[in-house]
Formats: structure tokens, sequence, C-alpha cells
């Protein structure tokens, strides 16, 4: 699993655009950026991986981007705030990033394990612990395709995560000897 985080800003799409095939692209200017910066982003991921030069992306009617001519390579894609990332493995990955930001409690007791809410009123930064149980989870979820409606046990998967500026990334990957999972 590799994964790699691009800083966007709010410029001129112009040439992103040329690099998309997409003819949906959101008419908002920056959600236009972050759909175009994250495809750019992960058609660079995949060709640092894989070495495969340009790809066209094809959507599951979820929305979610593949490969159609390669099914095998996985890859995710999240924004937040100034950044882009991109997970790219070959086996089922997730990946997210967000903003380190407040706990809410009702989302810890309505999401979270028990172990998990321990582990943040263990930590000294309650909000970073917050957050960082939350993008492993989602990242989690992510990889494995099921969504918060879905169950998925973190011993399952193989996890990265790393603090940049004020923002958390977690990618999520099946660990080898599960890699058959869904």
């Amino acid at each position: 699993m590799e994964v790699f985080a691009v800083r966007i800003a709010d410029n001129d799409t112009t040439k992103l655009e040329a690099l998309s095939d997409r003819t949906d692209l959101p008419a908002h200017p920056r959600a236009r950026m972050e759909t175009l910066a994250g495809e750019a982003l992960a058609r660079y991921a995949l060709d640092r991986v894989f070495g495969c030069g340009p790809v066209r992306f094809a959507r599951t009617p979820a929305g979610k981007p593949f490969v159609p001519d390669r099914p095998e390579w996985q890859f995710s894609v999240s924004h937040s705030g100034e950044w882009v990332v991109c997970a790219v493995a070959d086996e089922p990955v997730g990946v997210d990033v967000e903003r380190i930001g407040a706990v809410r409690e009702s989302v810890a007791r309505r999401f979270f394990t028990q172990t998990e809410r321990a582990e943040i009123a263990a930590s000294p930064d309650h909000d970073e612990a917050f957050t960082r149980v939350w993008v492993r989870r989602e990242a989690m979820l992510k990889a494995s395709g099921t969504g918060w409606s879905g169950e998925a046990d973190p011993s399952d998967f193989l996890f990265a995560c790393k603090r940049i500026d004020d923002y958390l990334i977690c990618a999520a990957a099946y660990a080898r000897q599960n890699a058959l999972a869904p």
C-alpha cells in the first residue's frame, strides 16, 4: 500500500480539465478543483505504483472509480480542505483525510467501539485521537466496501496514518492473509 498526498488551492482548473475524461464535473469551483485534483493524483499514483502510463477511469453504480482494463488495481481517493490523498494497493484499499476537529461525543457513541472510545479517553489530545479514530475507521470501511452500514474488523487491516499540519491521513488495506476478503 502506498499513499500520496497533494495540497490543492483554488486555482484555474484548465490544465487539470485537459487531463480528465469526465463529462460530469461539478459546477461549483471548489468541488470541481477537488474532483479534478483527486483524479490527477490517482493517475499519478497508479503510474508510480504500477508503471501504467495514462489510464481511463470508469465508475461503479455507487460512483467508486476503477480502471476497467485493470480491475485488480485498487485505489481510493479522499479530499478535505486543502488536501487530496490517494492510496494504491493490489488489495482492497481505502483512504481518508480530515482536519483535526473537536470530539463529538454523539458520533463516538454511535459509531465507535468501546475500545476506540477508550483510546480517545486515554490520549493526551482528545481531538486528535477522535479524528485519528474517525479517519482510520473511514479508511477501513472504504476498503471493506461496506460503508458505515457494514461491519469490519480492524484486525483484518493494515493501517498507515500520518499527520500533516492540522490534518490526519489514514489508509487501510486488507492484511495479506485476508486479501481475498470482500
